[in-house]
């Protein structure tokens, strides 16, 4: 089974969790591409998709919104499936009405994907980083290692 990872990072951060989530997958079992936003023209030729960004006021990056534009599109990746990402800071206080609010990117790059008829294998996935330019709180990488295994072992039951 092959499965792509698609990433844009400002800053270094979405780009960690990516990796992480690829050696996850790998470790799985699936055979994995990692590329970031700026790699033009990728063919369908993928079983599973991982995208991921970090968000820029409340909003998936521009790079990402035009990967998906441009190379999702049409019918040749409905049904595949996907698992979406993001990252970004904590709401400050709990309850605050901006709870979640910078980590919106990983929730558009789903809607958006879903919208194309792929179907998610798990819900929107948040990572967090400490101050706007990172680093990445302490136990994120693992959890975006671990989110791969567990992601590529369903899959890969599933594939059989």
């Amino acid at each position: 089974m092959k499965g792509l990872v698609v990433y844009h990072t400002k800053f270094g951060n979405c780009r960690k969790i990516a990796e992480s989530l690829a050696r996850g997958l790998e470790e799985a079992g699936l055979e994995v591409t990692l590329i970031d936003t700026s790699t033009h023209k990728v063919a369908p030729e993928y079983d599973f998709l991982s995208a991921g960004a970090g968000t820029r006021m409340g909003r998936v990056t521009g790079s990402m919104k035009r990967f998906i534009e441009r190379d999702i599109k049409g019918d040749a990746w409905a049904g595949r499936e996907f698992l979406a990402f993001g990252t970004g800071t904590r709401a400050e206080g709990k309850g605050s009405k901006y709870d979640d609010w910078s980590v919106r990117g990983a929730e558009r790059i789903y809607e958006a994907l879903d919208e194309r008829g792929l179907k998610p294998v798990a819900g929107a996935a948040k990572f967090y980083v400490q101050e706007l330019k990172g680093p990445l709180e302490e136990g994120e990488e693992e959890r975006a290692y671990t989110l791969g295994l567990e992601t590529g072992k369903a899959l890969m039951k599933q594939g059989g």
